[in-house]
């Protein structure tokens, strides 16, 4: 161990200042899937349209119907965080659990980086740049569908309960931003918690802030990734 090294870390500490500039967007794609390849070149072309800095993030994968295993992306494989969060809810398809470990590995990217990001799923669209982070300890939704078609985003309401009767969780994890700050809260219930539940229901406000500050995004879906068995079998739902 490099003690001076690790002492300079340490004092470097002493005069952190929080960031609020957007390090980039990261596109979750399921590598080798045609449809997931397809929209998230339709969302990274979107990106390169408005000047938002934006690249390809490879997805854990459970779209195989007859794989039992997930297969760890390449940036994730050796990754001690793997081991931090726990299955504690065996209903959940493979598709959602990748799901939630995609995102997971994103907050876990944030902490690590000490900067603010975009996660962006790959049926996302952006509308116009989102180059910094305006609330510290948030997490700031981008945009949707139903933002589009009615014009409507009240600031500091939290945009489901605009939209939808269920206020309490985020309206899909298509596009949204987030700060180191909020991104320990994430990773720390997650850790707490397990993975219980898809993503979107666990990003709810009875733990975390979420904000809007405009219509920066919106989700296009396609033809889905989810297995048909899945579908048929009725796993993958909001609950």
């Amino acid at each position: 161990m490099n003690s001076a090294f690790d002492m300079q870390t340490l004092t470097d500490t002493l005069n952190w200042s929080y960031r609020i500039e957007i390090d980039r967007a990261y596109i979750i794609t399921i590598k080798g899937n045609e449809i997931s390849e397809s929209m998230a070149r339709r969302c990274l072309d979107s990106c390169n349209r408005i000047g938002q800095q934006a690249e390809i993030f490879q997805a854990f994968d459970g779209t195989e119907k007859l794989n039992r295993e997930i297969i760890v992306p390449d940036h994730a494989v050796g990754k001690t965080w793997l081991s931090w969060v726990k299955l504690l809810n065996f209903t959940l398809s493979k598709a959602e659990i990748c799901c939630f470990l995609s995102h997971f590995s994103l907050w876990c990217k944030c902490i690590e980086q000490d900067q603010p990001l975009v996660i962006l799923e790959h049926d996302a669209v952006m509308l116009q740049r989102f180059n910094e982070h305006p609330a510290i300890n948030s997490i700031v939704y981008l945009g949707s569908n139903e933002m589009v078609a009615s014009n409507v985003c009240y600031p500091f309401i939290p945009p489901q309960a605009q939209l939808c009767h269920n206020y309490r969780h985020i309206l899909r994890t298509h596009a949204y931003s987030i700060d180191p700050q909020v991104a320990k809260n994430l990773v720390s219930k997650a850790i707490e918690r397990g993975i219980y539940t898809a993503v979107d229901v666990f990003m709810n406000i009875n733990r975390f802030s979420i904000t809007s500050f405009g219509i920066f995004a919106q989700d296009i879906p396609g033809e889905t990734t989810i297995p048909s068995s899945d579908i048929l079998n009725n796993v993958h739902r909001k609950f």
